[in-house]
């Protein structure tokens, strides 16, 4: 395909995306239609091409690095481990029993309200008589009078 000069003031892709797609690209992790249009920015972009080489070298020394390091793969299948179920003990058990009660009833206890005593209240006028007691003890009605407490 014949490289097309470079436009003058054309669109631009930010660098962080740029490198992205390389490092993406490098690793095989681009979808073909996102790689075809990658190769076709990096034909018409001189500049953008020799940076995408750099960063194509990097993944690649770091893939053989990695591959260098990592222990050889004895036998590739999983085998399965069966476990046991774990059994708490019973004082676990029963500290978390305890723990779940006290929260549970922290959450509920609600304080009573304090109610006020009520207010010494002057006694309301509405009647006309007070029972009272005489100097032998017996019980009299006496009036009360106008203005005064009964």
């Amino acid at each position: 395909m014949p490289a097309a000069p470079e436009p003058q003031h054309g669109p631009r892709i930010s660098r962080a995306t740029l490198h992205s797609l390389v490092v993406d690209d490098a690793c095989g992790q681009l979808s073909a239609d996102v790689a075809e249009l990658l190769h076709a920015w990096l034909d018409c972009h001189a500049e953008d091409a020799r940076e995408a080489d750099g960063i194509r070298a990097a993944v690649s020394l770091a893939g053989w690095a990695c591959r260098a390091a990592a222990p050889p793969v004895v036998d590739s299948t999983p085998t399965p481990v069966r476990r046991l179920p774990r059994r708490l003990p019973a004082a676990a058990m029963a500290g978390a029993l305890a723990a779940s009660i006290a929260v549970v009833v922290a959450m509920a206890w609600r304080p009573r309200p304090v109610e006020p005593e009520p207010a010494a209240q002057p006694p309301i006028q509405w009647t006309r008589y007070v029972l009272a007691t005489d100097q032998a003890g017996r019980y009299t009605f006496q009036p009360v009078r106008p203005g005064g407490t009964p």
